[in-house]
């Protein structure tokens, strides 16, 4: 068996379905990729707006500290009496200590000459550094930053950038993002600088906003303030500082417990389901301060989910004063679907199942077509065969009969000659006649002649053509006429019919006795049944035995000369003439029915009409 055929129909199989699989999961994957882009895009919205809130809250946070301050000046004529600043602290909780330094850059308070608290003097102890070095209280130019480098305190060590001046016109709109809070601050030599916002707010400083108005005392306007962020005892520290236009500058550091808990407040609850409009489903966001640990969390995580995930799938650094803190969110990764998968595989799956169908479908025709062509090239050798074996026996008997053997009468031997090559003659017209016949029919080029006559005659002709090679075979023929009107039939197609019939009782009946015809008229059909006593035709080969080249196998027939045209042709010769041959069941032998339509006007009609 030729294997070249299924080898490339299975590539022609395999190697699109393999093409249509690698662009499903490349497009499977390019989506991924697309999804989590834009997944990323609005987990790093949502943060942005946490840092939104965040830095919201320390602008009005300074604007709450500017109108406190402010109603401190009016109240005292401009003056920074110690009472009062104790005052201001004591009813403060946002404030945990204040200091303020004169034009030439000494501390005035907490005062250098008077008793100092306890918590003065810790507080002293830790900016000390930092309230030596006026370089950190002055404008400087937005287009230059100036990174002085302080010497560490007794309990960390610490470097600041100084504050960028904050444009006068933006000092009136407190719930902007403003200059005012812009400083950046190098953190064991990091720059945290990020310009990103948030909407936190607490209820103390909201409340001193909307009560005191950001009016300056005309004799004290501001020139210049920011935020100050450094490290002390392993926790980050906040000062805002204002410089007024006397060149005082005043700062106020903040209480870390008090700001941490003002701005969890101000974040959603931990349960909370949607941050904006965008809802947290399975999803978590952190905030995480400078030592790495989680502040505050709120969404919905499953704690299974939350113990199996490794790392935040987006961090965003604070903006300053929180540049060393910084956000988290955390969900589980992102993947495909069960369904698109299984889409692409059924799409896979179906693309593979209607190639294979159609390779099936190429496959059995190009078999049948081999069959096929194999069938012709086994028909020319039979036929050429058949062709050289009569033609053998004509020569041969010529030559004899030429040569006129001397050991037997000259009577006798001239007539067995004679009949030897009449009845090769015979039999090689009627091989020739088939082969034009399935040739015409084929190319649906045959026509019946009806002509007015007997039925019988032309039976009666046929036989006795074939009864000197049947009674060679054993067989012998009995003719029963049952009607025999005058009728218009072709005589010619006839007998084609009854010699493939009756060659066939020659070749694979011989020696069962008696082959019975019986002739009758039934309306328009005349009628001809033939039955011999042979081995007969198997039922799993009834199906089969009328179509071209097929030759049963079996051990009667192996052996035995023959082109497998003959029933075929006999059938296409019946349905030409309006009738039919089909073989009938019996239980010995076989036994076939020819039917002829006699109505001339039923019968003129090629054979390719009738298929």
């Amino acid at each position: 068996m030729n294997t070249k055929t299924p080898i490339l129909l299975a590539c022609l199989i395999i190697v699109p379905v393999v093409l249509l699989a690698w662009f499903g999961v490349r497009l499977q994957h390019n989506q991924q990729q697309l999804v989590t882009l834009q997944l990323g895009s609005l987990i790093e919205a949502q943060l942005s707006d946490v840092d939104q809130q965040l830095i919201d809250h320390f602008s009005r946070l300074q604007t709450a500290l500017d109108a406190e301050l402010d109603t401190l000046i009016q109240d005292n004529n401009g003056a920074y009496s110690t009472p009062t600043l104790n005052t201001l602290i004591a009813r403060s909780p946002q404030i945990s200590h204040i200091f303020v330094l004169n034009p030439s850059g000494e501390r005035e308070y907490p005062s250098p000459s008077g008793d100092l608290t306890q918590s003065e003097q810790r507080f002293l102890r830790k900016t000390e550094n930092l309230l030596n070095n006026p370089a950190l209280f002055v404008d400087t130019p937005e287009d230059i930053r100036v990174e002085p480098v302080i010497s560490a305190t007794q309990n960390a060590p610490a470097q600041y950038l100084r504050s960028e001046p904050i444009p006068a016109q933006k000092r009136q709109q407190p719930l902007e993002i403003t200059a005012r809070s812009s400083s950046s601050v190098v953190y064991d030599g990091r720059v945290a600088s990020d310009e990103v916002a948030s909407d936190l707010f607490i209820a103390e400083s909201e409340s001193s906003t909307q009560n005191s108005p950001p009016a300056m005392a005309p004799e004290d306007p501001i020139t210049a303030s920011g935020w100050i962020a450094w490290y002390a005892d392993t926790e980050l520290q906040h000062i805002y500082w204002r410089r007024s236009a006397q060149d005082v500058v005043i700062g106020f550091a903040l209480n870390s417990a008090r700001l941490t808990s003002d701005l969890i407040a101000a974040l959603p609850a931990s349960q909370q389901a949607e941050l904006g409009n965008d809802p947290l489903r399975n999803a978590e966001i952190r905030l995480i301060n400078s030592r790495g640990e989680q502040i505050y969390a709120w969404g919905q995580l499953d704690d299974v989910i939350r113990d199996a995930i490794a790392k935040p799938q987006k961090v965003l650094p604070l903006s300053h004063p929180l540049g060393s803190w910084r956000l988290e969110y955390v969900a589980p990764k992102l993947s495909a679907t069960d369904g698109s998968w299984i889409g692409i595989g059924l799409l896979t799956l179906t693309t593979l199942l209607g190639l294979s169908l159609i390779a099936w479908l190429v496959y059995r025709e190009h078999q049948r077509d081999m069959r096929m062509a194999q069938q012709r090239v086994n028909f020319v050798n039979q036929v050429s065969h058949e062709l050289k074996t009569p033609l053998t026996n004509v020569r041969m008997y010529a030559e004899m009969l030429e040569h006129n053997l001397p050991d037997e009468p000259e009577s006798d031997r001239a007539q067995r000659y004679v009949s030897v090559i009449s009845n090769e003659s015979l039999r090689l017209s009627r091989l020739i006649d088939n082969v034009l016949s399935f040739s015409r029919v084929g190319r649906g080029t045959y026509k019946i002649n009806p002509t007015p006559g007997l039925i019988s005659e032309c039976i009666n002709t046929v036989i006795e053509n074939f009864i000197p090679v049947l009674s060679q075979r054993g067989l012998s023929v009995r003719y029963d006429i049952q009607d025999d009107p005058r009728v218009d039939f072709d005589c010619g197609a006839l007998e084609q019919i009854l010699n493939n019939l009756l060659s066939n009782c020659e070749k694979y009946a011989a020696n069962s006795g008696e082959i019975a015809i019986t002739s009758w008229v039934d309306g328009h059909v005349s009628c001809i049944r033939l039955s011999d006593n042979g081995p007969g035709i198997s039922k799993a080969d009834h199906t089969q035995v009328f179509s071209p080249f097929y030759r049963c196998s079996n051990q009667l027939t192996d052996g035995v000369t023959g082109t497998g045209i003959g029933l075929g042709l006999a059938r296409e010769l019946a349905r030409s003439h309006g009738g039919d041959l089909i073989l009938e069941t019996s239980t010995t032998g076989a036994s076939f029915l020819i039917s002829l339509n006699i109505d001339s006007s039923a019968s003129k009609h090629p054979s390719g009409d009738t298929q």
